[in-house]
């Protein structure tokens, strides 16, 4: 193929790393460097209804377990490709072939995030078809990701007969992968292959995700995935398959990217966290802001516990939250690197990665209000942290034509704590007759900083 040898929408191409019946993938270097990104490009003669299903969910949804959208752009001679992040952890079918079991704790934390992504599908009105081990890998740091969405079908405009019968079908595929997992796991079985056999044939249809979801944290605690190990490892740490043997993440790797924990956040909203989180956030808007920023920090930590604790090596040492009087600064600032946002709503580059969170605050205030000007869900991808309350919730706006918190471009910002990548921005808007406050959570990662939730006082 030509583009082998030159370049992809602008991403050079390094090699072919895959391919089947419906596209090739191949492994791309960004133009001005950075993490690797894997370019599939579709077949000419792939099928629409197919092909735009995978596109639409790849670029309207933001979910854990789904590879990180980049860009998709047309090719000479009309084809269409996609670019999504590179995942370099093994196949699930890798592992199972490397390792003869799989801890209690490590099924949950691979299954928990496949079962939310399936069912955040069906709110969005798609069917995911199938899902086997070949077609869920691993991020480096132990995230699960849904790499084949070729069987993934549009649910809208079916009659309710059809319809069901795809949701039967996921359901279907989903208690088939849970039983091949049923041989790993060091009880005798699974808890929730049951619910799904049951709701695959079950008069009328119901929907056994969310019990599916609440039995699995019932039955064991999470730990993370240990990738390449043998079976005389005890310790689950994160790993990477580049030997037979456990290969550390340290720290540096951990925290010089986005690691999968602070988007496990997404899910953990409605996972084991879920009452913790509510409890916060009942408490942060009813109180003082030092609750907000106590409780919104307390929430990110608890979150980060579930990769990060098993090796003092995988983190760093937390700031101290900075000083509520910290300097105040209005988001519409005229100079400065959060003055304007980039063409399209993504915030400016310099303001998303320096080490300034209330320019970076700024910017994207202004990019948010761009994108939900023109219901852009790609546009949306660089100012809201994938996977986040923030991203569903601004994702949900757009797809229901609803109204989405806002905030104005004129409101004056004041840093009210911070807990290493982690800030709290105050925003108040004093325009009108009473002054309007709102609470920013912010979290920096490999690509700048991104928004995570708001809290309206």
């Amino acid at each position: 193929m030509a583009e082998e040898e030159g370049t992809i929408a602008g991403f050079r191409v390094l090699r072919r790393i895959g391919g089947g019946r419906r596209s090739d993938v191949y492994l791309g270097a960004r133009p001005a460097g950075g993490e690797p990104v894997a370019i599939k490009v579709f077949r000419s003669d792939e099928s629409e209804a197919g092909r735009d299903a995978e596109l639409s969910i790849l670029t309207q949804l933001s979910s854990p377990a789904l590879p990180s959208f980049v860009d998709v752009s047309s090719i000479i001679g009309g084809g269409l490709c996609v670019i999504v992040e590179h995942l370099s952890g093994p196949t699930l079918a890798q592992l199972i072939a490397a390792r003869r079991h799989l801890a209690d704790g490590e099924i949950v934390t691979l299954l928990a995030p496949l079962v939310v992504t399936i069912s955040q599908l069906h709110g969005a009105g798609f069917g995911l078809g199938a899902i086997t081990p070949r077609s869920v890998r691993f991020t480096a740091d132990g995230r699960p990701v849904i790499t084949s969405l070729h069987d993934a079908r549009s649910l809208t405009g079916l009659a309710p007969n059809e319809r069901n019968a795809l949701l039967r079908a996921d359901y279907g595929a989903l208690a088939a992968f849970v039983d091949e997992l049923a041989g790993l796991v060091e009880r005798a079985s699974l808890p929730v292959a049951e619910l799904l056999h049951a709701a695959q044939v079950g008069r009328p249809l119901e929907d056994p995700l969310p019990a599916v979801e609440r039995r699995l944290f019932a039955w064991a605690h999470p730990t993370p995935m240990l990738l390449g190990a043998s079976d005389q490892d005890t310790d689950p740490i994160p790993a990477r398959l580049s030997s037979t043997e456990p290969h550390i993440v340290d720290s540096e790797d951990v925290n010089g990217r986005m690691s999968w924990v602070e988007r496990a956040a997404g899910w953990a909203d409605d996972g084991p966290f879920r009452l913790l989180l509510e409890r916060l956030r009942t408490v942060a808007r009813n109180r003082r802001r030092p609750l907000i920023v106590a409780g919104v920090l307390a929430a990110v930590a608890s979150t980060t516990l579930l990769v990060t604790v098993p090796t003092a090596t995988a983190s760093r040492p937390v700031d101290g939250p900075a000083a509520s009087s910290a300097t105040a600064r209005p988001a519409t600032a005229t100079s400065g690197p959060g003055a304007t946002p980039r063409p399209g709503g993504t915030a400016t580059p310099d303001a998303i990665t320096l080490d300034d969170p209330l320019a970076a605050a700024a910017a994207l205030i202004a990019a948010r209000a761009s994108c939900l000007d023109r219901a852009s869900l790609p546009c949306l991808s660089g100012v809201d942290e994938a996977g986040s309350p923030a991203a569903e919730a601004d994702a949900a706006a757009i797809h229901r034509s609803a109204d989405a918190v806002e905030i104005a471009p004129t409101v004056t910002l004041t840093l009210s704590g911070r807990s290493g990548d982690a800030v709290v921005v105050s925003a108040a808007d004093t325009s009108g007759d009473e002054t309007r406050t709102a609470s920013l959570l912010l979290l920096r990662g490999e690509a700048g900083w991104r928004l995570r939730d708001v809290f309206v006082d």
